[in-house]
């Protein structure tokens, strides 16, 4: 009986001591014994947000994708922005995007991948977003480039930037000005910027004559060697002109290449000074440098 007392006493003492090793915990011990239980409850959350997105969003019929539709900023005609072939065009650039209406979800779609595709394979679109319209359409919207003039001898466009792009996008290509720098060879391939000065200078030649002081559109304008006999005189530029107001026509009119931008500012005033006192559809020749009528 005695020894049975000894043993419970001993026994009572060990979960003493079992409890007091429990619970009296140092303070480093308490501090890891919180972060430990803080890390748990973030994965936890971290499991439950995967397992809620995949239930709520990615294996939710209800945004799976019924249309993809496109939306331009384009100011002119041209291929994206053709309000008459909306749909197919938008059938187009599903397919390249390789986006299944009916099977795919449109919230697990990798945009940014996407995007890049449209950007690497048209040249002609500055830029491209894709946006999510919930719960069920996929908006591309379109951001054209405006094309300023046609490479000669090229089915390529040029941008104000420079940047080259097909001309098979736009409707009005034909009607752009044809430009040409026949001192420099550069070869030319959709998406490249052009790096030529004299193309970029027959860039600021169709600017300088659409001004609203000069108003004298070009329908082609060429930099080009100029010489006589043997005799090298440097560069000019050739272009056709045509004045709107008056039905003037110059098809062939001699500029200064490479002085500067102020002196064609210059003798395009006195080209149009001539068109307005001459009462004449078509004038062959005329040389700006000198302000005067070639036969």
């Amino acid at each position: 009986m005695k020894k049975d007392t000894e043993k419970t006493k001993k026994n009572s003492a060990t979960e003493k001591g079992t409890t007091a090793w429990s619970f009296n915990l140092s303070k480093k011990q308490k501090i890891w014994l919180g972060v430990a239980t803080m890390i748990l409850l973030l994965l936890l959350l971290v499991l439950a947000f995967f397992v809620l997105k995949r239930a709520v969003f990615e294996n939710n019929r209800h945004f799976i994708i019924s249309a993809v539709k496109i939306d331009t900023q384009g100011k002119r005609s041209s291929y994206w922005n053709d309000p008459l072939q909306a749909e197919s065009r938008a059938n187009e650039l599903t397919k390249e995007i390789e986006v299944k209406p009916g099977a795919d979800n449109l919230l697990t779609l990798d945009f940014a991948k996407k995007r890049e595709l449209l950007l690497e394979k048209h040249p002609e679109m500055e830029d491209v977003q894709l946006i999510p319209v919930l719960p069920d359409i996929l908006r591309i919207r379109i951001r054209e480039r405006f094309p300023v003039a046609r490479l000669d001898s090229t089915t390529y466009l040029i941008d104000k930037n420079c940047r080259i792009f097909s001309s098979e996008f736009y409707t009005i290509a034909p009607a752009l000005p044809s430009i040409k720098d026949e001192t420099h060879s550069e070869p030319f391939t959709p998406g490249m910027q052009a790096k030529g000065s004299g193309i970029k200078f027959l860039m600021q030649f169709i600017r300088l004559m659409e001004e609203r002081e000069i108003q004298f559109p070009v329908v082609s304008a060429k930099i080009m060697e100029h010489s006589k006999g043997n005799e090298n005189l440097g560069l000019r530029i050739e272009a056709h002109l045509k004045r709107n107001d008056n039905n003037f026509e110059c098809q062939r009119v001699i500029f200064s290449y490479p002085e500067g931008i102020e002196i064609l500012r210059v003798q395009a005033r006195l080209l149009k000074a001539y068109a307005l006192e001459r009462n004449r559809k078509i004038l062959k020749v005329y040389d700006a440098r000198y302000g005067v009528e070639k036969p």
